[in-house]
């Protein structure tokens, strides 16, 4: 018979490694270098690096909280100023394709749980961060 590995999110949570580049803590759950399962946790009125990635594209789904994600084309490695923003709470699920500058807020009161798939890359090798989407192209503070 052929087994499975089985995590928990929230006890992957409590030994999640701080990921410098875009301000968060982040838990490997499952995978392998082509796809893997991370579960990240954002702080409440806190907002990661905007970054974009040139391979592939990354797969969220919002387990606890409420926040925004927002995003911007690249094309020719360089930001296009116009960017969109989208609402997202718990059950959400989204795509952000590759070559997408992707910046996630949480909006709320309560911390931000979320999984997220893509290749062991995107935490690696392939990932540039930016100017951030909606702080600076926007004039918010």
């Amino acid at each position: 018979m052929n087994s499975i590995e089985v995590k928990n999110i929230f006890t992957a949570l409590s030994a999640a490694i701080p990921d410098p580049a875009v301000g968060i803590s982040l838990a490997h759950l499952l995978g392998d270098e082509l796809f893997s399962y991370y579960v990240t946790e954002v702080p409440p009125q806190y907002h990661l690096a905007a970054h974009f990635h040139r391979e592939s594209h990354e797969l969220y789904q919002v387990i606890e909280g409420k926040g925004e994600i927002w995003l911007a084309d690249v094309k020719k490695n360089k930001l296009d100023t116009q960017t969109t923003q989208h609402k997202v709470l718990a059950g959400d699920t989204f795509l952000v394709p590759a070559l997408t500058a992707h910046q996630l807020v949480n909006s709320g009161p309560d911390p931000l749980i979320m999984l997220f798939g893509c290749p062991q890359s995107h935490i690696t090798s392939d990932r540039k961060l930016l100017e951030n989407l909606k702080f600076e192209i926007n004039g918010e503070q």
